[in-house]
């Protein structure tokens, strides 16, 4: 069967580019379980959309620390390996070009949006420096790669650390909001609303949840239930 023909090849692209994101450093069975629940869905038409989402949700929270920690290494190490590559690959018209416009303010993320971009080059010179970019991204991310796995791995592993207890402490919060829903049958559905918007924010292509957002639905729920005589 074709996944084009998916009831939710929408959701099912969304949740492949989520496993195409999973860090190195996440465990192998992890990413291995992964593709066989994508490929499982894709097989099923009877799966439904929220099941696919749950499953998305599901790998983002447990890859999560590895995610923040893997960007902070790509911030650190990557861009600047990123930046060569992109330059290397480019035809020395295309780059002089490139570097021009770039000097002139025009920022590499231009390429992906952005009229200026669009206007500032011919189709085959766009084309050009969006392959190159490409390239490049992935030459940079085997490059750090290789880092938090080999000279890097210590450090790597202390900011792993770090959001590991970042993401507890946000488990925490919606746990303490998921709470007040057995609080009151009158707005029980609207707060497990808000929980699963939260808890929808552990995909790897969603915002993250964030504790003070967390942390201030808390307390408007709170003021709710005090109204009603709840709390």
């Amino acid at each position: 069967m074709s996944l084009k023909q998916h009831p939710h090849k929408y959701a099912l692209d969304i949740f492949k580019l989520s496993i195409d994101r999973v860090p190195v450093t996440v465990p192998k069975d992890i990413a291995d379980q992964a593709h066989k629940d994508y490929e499982s869905m894709c097989e099923n038409l009877q799966v439904s959309g929220e099941a696919i989402e749950d499953m998305n949700m599901k790998l983002g929270r447990s890859i999560w620390p590895h995610l923040k920690a893997y960007d902070e290494a790509f911030e650190k190490f990557g861009k600047e390996r990123e930046h060569e590559l992109f330059l290397e690959s480019l035809r020395l018209d295309v780059k002089e070009h490139f570097v021009q416009w770039n000097t002139a303010g025009g920022m590499i993320f231009d390429i992906r949006r952005g009229k200026e971009f669009e206007a500032a080059f011919a189709p085959e010179e766009k084309f050009a420096i969006e392959e190159a970019y490409l390239d490049a991204n992935e030459g940079a991310r085997s490059f750090v790669d290789e880092l938090v796995l080999g000279d890097k791995k210590s450090e790597y592993e202390t900011a792993l650390d770090i959001w590991k207890g970042r993401q507890e402490e946000i488990l925490e919060r919606i746990t303490d909001l998921r709470t007040l829903a057995n609080q009151s049958d009158k707005w029980s559905g609207e707060i497990l609303g808000k929980v699963r918007e939260f808890e929808l924010g552990w995909a790897v292509t969603e915002k993250d949840p964030e504790i003070y957002e967390i942390e201030k639905e808390i307390e408007n729920w709170r003021g709710v239930l005090a109204v009603d005589g709840l709390s």
